[in-house]
């Protein structure tokens, strides 16, 4: 039996990296790049494999994207999941202005407007694709026992926030810093503890974490330890390849997660791919990773691999 490859796609507006808070808060959104998420669509059918579209607000509110996923939906080739960015997620309620920091996290806010703000993003997205929403990752890759809390309650089964061997200690919020995974490790998927987000618990929520591993280069006479992801850049397939190579031969690991925001699938709106033919080399690179992928994996949505191996066995 093939082991399950997942695509999971930050559905995002333009270039969210940019710094977007003033004063008087946000500033708007563009969403440019949702008219372009169709080609990605196309190539994953081609394939056979199933897009994970984790929503945001404005990506909500995009004619062009919504439209591609209504009609996939409908079809059974792609997933819509929640990824909020409490920043800019109704109810909007701006934080004391810091010249110094960045987008707030969701931990910044109030449990009350922390509840309020997933559960309006839930039922925003809900009424929209007709479909429940069960998967979700959060804005600027920040988890805790709260959320999970939020997420029980809402009906949830799947987070995939969490990033092995990486820490976002050094990424502020509007004051506050990122949550460290650093000791995390890539071990599949499993169900979250109440009490502690890195442990292994029954709360009735999977953690289905990104593709990330450790790399260890030798370069005479320093060993150099990387963290490597499972998701393009522009100049890593080799490394992407040499991922699926791995988890291809972990006997204790039967999936292999891809990630991606949908702003990297439009020139200029997110700052890796800024030109025409930084996409098309991205294609390029997609195309032979997909090739090598189906050879060994087949594609499933985040939801439906949770249900198949935990849910439905029962």
């Amino acid at each position: 039996m093939k082991k399950k490859f997942i695509i999971t796609i930050d559905t995002e507006g333009d270039n969210l990296w940019a710094d977007r808070v003033t004063r008087n808060g946000p500033k708007a959104i563009t969403t440019e790049n949702a008219q372009n998420l169709e080609r990605f669509q196309i190539l994953c059918e081609q394939y056979g494999f199933i897009p994970v579209y984790l929503t945001n607000y404005e990506m909500s509110k995009a004619q062009p994207f919504t439209e591609l996923a209504q009609c996939a939906l409908k079809k059974g080739r792609a997933e819509i999941g929640m990824h909020m960015h409490a920043w800019n997620s109704p109810p909007i309620e701006n934080l004391p202005y810091n010249h110094k920091g960045g987008h707030a996290y969701i931990g910044e806010y109030s449990r009350r407007l922390q509840w309020e703000k997933m559960k309006y993003l839930t039922k925003h997205l809900e009424d929209i694709f007709q479909e429940p929403i069960t998967s979700h990752r959060s804005g600027r890759w920040w988890f805790d026992e709260f959320i999970l809390k939020c997420l029980k309650r809402l009906g949830y089964l799947v987070d995939c926030t969490m990033t092995p061997y990486e820490s976002w200690k050094s990424s502020i919020g509007n004051r506050e810093y990122g949550i460290d995974y650093s000791k995390d490790i890539y071990r599949g998927e499993y169900m979250l503890s109440n009490r502690n987000i890195h442990a292994s618990g029954n709360s009735g929520v999977y953690e289905v974490p990104p593709t990330i591993l450790r790399h260890y280069k030798y370069d005479f006479p320093i060993l150099h330890r990387t963290t490597e992801w499972f998701r393009p850049n522009g100049n890593n397939l080799e490394e992407m390849l040499w991922i699926k190579e791995k988890v291809r031969k972990n006997k204790k690991v039967d999936y292999l997660q891809f990630m991606l925001h949908s702003s990297e699938l439009t020139a200029g709106t997110n700052p890796t791919f800024k030109y025409k033919n930084s996409i098309e080399k991205l294609y390029s690179d997609l195309k032979i990773l997909f090739d090598e992928v189906s050879k060994d994996f087949e594609g499933i949505g985040i939801t439906r691999y949770i249900k198949e191996k935990h849910i439905c066995q029962k």
